[in-house]
């Protein structure tokens, strides 16, 4: 009981700091639902609160009781729920130290409006030709990891080098190509972290599960050209948008990478 007219004193000697950092943690708590919102991620956190907030129960009765034993187990209960949360989320921390790990310091997307057209144009012309391919475009986290897993390239970015690639007779067609800036660095890049949602289409092959697993672990973006349709799919933070026209794909990316009219050569397509 003792511990209970604690927690009311304390609550009634609330000052500004204290409702300011109620508040902060409250907004990361949000932030970190949102992240999670719709993955069996966030299934299993809501059922890891709820144990705590239950052991928290049992031991408010214990403490009324006076149930010395029942007391003392649930008296650290909380350090349980951290043990609990460390086993459970190990893939989702894993993910989130190496995007801390490999993330710069200064970078991000960057593309002039000339290369959205020569992205725009292989795309177009692949998916009528029901031409197979994975763009990725690396962000502000590093992806050497997966150049390596590649050839290395310096290409300009044309849409007859990336048609090439994508050529289901050239040893490269597989793979992913790598954007970095404004070059092409790699191609037949291999993505081993195919995504472990379970609510995806069937129709959907490797390609597309690569990509969106690549931009669930990392900032990535990735264009998808279906061999099978020839639809066109934008991959970004795991969510895909997909049967995309020339139009409507190159409005995606003239947003993507942040291009003013009068960069784009002041026109529009």
């Amino acid at each position: 009981m003792e511990k209970l007219r604690e927690l009311a004193r304390n609550v009634t000697n609330l000052q500004i700091t204290d409702a300011i950092d109620i508040l902060l943690v409250a907004t990361l708590f949000y932030i970190l639902f949102s992240m999670i919102k719709g993955t069996r991620s966030a299934f299993v956190l809501r059922g890891l609160i709820s144990l705590i907030f239950i052991g928290f129960f049992i031991y408010l009765i214990a403490d009324f009781f006076n149930f010395l034993v029942l007391k003392r187990i649930f008296d650290r209960f909380w350090i349980i729920g951290i043990l609990l949360f460390i086993v459970v989320f190990n893939p989702e921390i894993r993910r989130a130290l190496a995007f801390l790990g490999q993330t710069r310091i200064l970078g991000g997307l960057f593309l002039k409006g000339e290369y959205i057209d020569e992205i725009v144009k292989a795309a177009v012309e692949m998916s009528a030709k029901r031409i197979g391919g994975l763009i990725v475009f690396e962000n502000e986290t590093s992806l050497k990891s997966l150049s390596e897993t590649g050839i290395e390239m310096d290409s300009n970015i044309k849409a007859e080098v990336i048609r090439t690639i994508f050529s289901p007779y050239t040893p490269l067609h597989d793979g992913a190509i790598l954007i970095v800036g404004d070059r092409i660095t790699a191609a037949g890049c291999i993505i081993t972290q195919l995504t472990k949602r379970t609510d995806l289409s069937e129709d959907l092959g490797t390609r597309h599960r690569a990509a969106i697993g690549l931009t669930e672990e990392t900032d990535a973006i990735s264009l998808v050209i279906s061999e099978e349709t020839g639809t066109i799919s934008y991959i970004r933070n795991g969510k895909m948008t997909r049967n995309l026209d020339e139009e409507t794909l190159r409005r995606v990316l003239i947003r993507t990478f942040g291009i003013e009219k009068e960069q784009y050569g002041g026109f529009e397509k």
